[in-house]
């Protein structure tokens, strides 16, 4: 009899064992399925946080600067070689400024006698000027590789604008807005047929007598960004 309850006795143990067994795996299980959804949060968590440090103002604002910097190394080199082919010319010189501002180059006429009042063809004098800053431009550009945009700007004065007041239906031009754009357009004109300067890096703008505000004058602003 006590050899038939010693051979039994180790069935209640056994027992014992296999639930708490079962009981580890089912909350292993649990824990492990909990684990998984944390780890999944976590993870659409850290895809936000980084998608949002890539479009944070600061780090885009650190980028422009960057890109700025590296467009406004490539404009300096172009403005010092067409400076030291103008240095060459000392009348073109004269009749000409370059300035670098917020990352673009600036190259504008500084005489006030460019234009004819109400005409649109600038003096056979600044025609030249104008035509050697064109086989100046062109020469460097394709030296540097530059891919940049080029923009004719033109403008008008007062006395520009008093003509025009008069004008009739026979006028050519009507306002002062159509011819600061006139002259931005011959320019652009005359330096793609004769000049062969690529069109596809041009355009155009008008700013009739309203830049600068405070003294107006009848130029071509040429604009590379």
């Amino acid at each position: 009899m006590e050899n038939e309850n010693n051979s039994q006795s180790w069935q209640g143990p056994y027992a014992s064992l296999m639930m708490l067994l079962f009981a580890l795996f089912v909350v292993l299980y649990a824990g492990s399925r909990v684990d998984a959804d944390k780890l999944k949060k976590i993870s659409e968590s850290l895809k936000q946080a980084l998608a949002h440090q890539q479009t944070t103002p600061e780090l885009s604002a650190k980028k422009e600067a960057s890109d700025t910097l590296v467009v406004s190394l490539d404009l300096e080199e172009l403005k010092k070689r067409i400076e030291a082919d103008l240095v060459l010319d000392h009348f073109a010189g004269a009749r000409l400024k370059l300035y670098m501002d917020q990352g673009k180059l600036f190259i504008e006429t500084t005489q006030s006698q460019v234009f004819e009042p109400g005409q649109q063809d600038p003096s056979s004098l600044d025609l030249q000027v104008l035509e050697l800053l064109a086989t100046s431009l062109t020469k460097h550009w394709a030296e540097l590789k530059l891919k940049r945009e080029l923009k004719i700007e033109g403008h008008a004065d007062l006395d520009d604008a008093k003509i025009l007041s008069h004008a009739t239906s026979d006028t050519r031009f009507k306002n002062s807005w159509e011819l600061s754009g006139a002259r931005a357009a011959w320019l652009a004109q005359h330096w793609t047929k004769k000049m062969k300067f690529n069109p596809s890096l041009l355009s155009i703008a008008a700013y009739s007598k309203y830049r600068p505000e405070d003294q107006p004058r009848r130029r071509l602003v040429v604009v590379i960004q």
